[in-house]
């Protein structure tokens, strides 16, 4: 498999997986999360979508630059701790510090959970895709 054929699985499958994700966190499950007055009441959808695509390009430029070669869980795992934390920071505390929270204590516990699960989950497909177009190159 091509290097850009394996940049776009890894891109799409970042993808598949965060929009779902994302929507059943912050839309379904805990929309009180993006409801107060530091938030807009129509969210722009496009600007997250932008930012996520970018997010999925970043995704599948480092992915097989990080990768080491162990278990395809382990690795997945391990770069989900390095981008997870990275991305998090901006999207838990820096927003925390930037908005009128009213409670950020609960802001950082719910948006904390969310970058983990999203991240554990995106880390895992990730390696495990990444792993199988290697063993199909092969």
């Amino acid at each position: 498999m091509s290097s850009t054929s394996r940049a776009v699985l890894l891109a799409v499958t970042y993808l598949v997986l965060t929009f779902p994700i994302a929507a059943a966190w912050h839309l379904g499950l805990f929309p009180q999360s993006m409801a107060g007055p530091a938030f807009r009441a129509q969210p722009l959808f496009a600007m997250g979508i932008l930012s996520t695509v970018l997010q999925a390009i970043v995704v599948a430029y480092l992915y097989p630059r990080l990768h080491r070669g162990g278990s395809p869980v382990r690795e997945g795992l391990r770069f989900a701790l390095i981008m997870g934390t990275f991305i998090a920071s901006y999207g838990v505390l820096a927003e925390a510090g930037k908005f009128a929270i009213a409670d950020v204590g609960s802001w950082v516990l719910m948006e904390g959970a969310f970058f983990a699960v999203q991240w554990i989950v995106i880390g895992v497909a990730v390696g495990l895709v990444y792993d199988w177009t290697r063993l199909t190159a092969s």
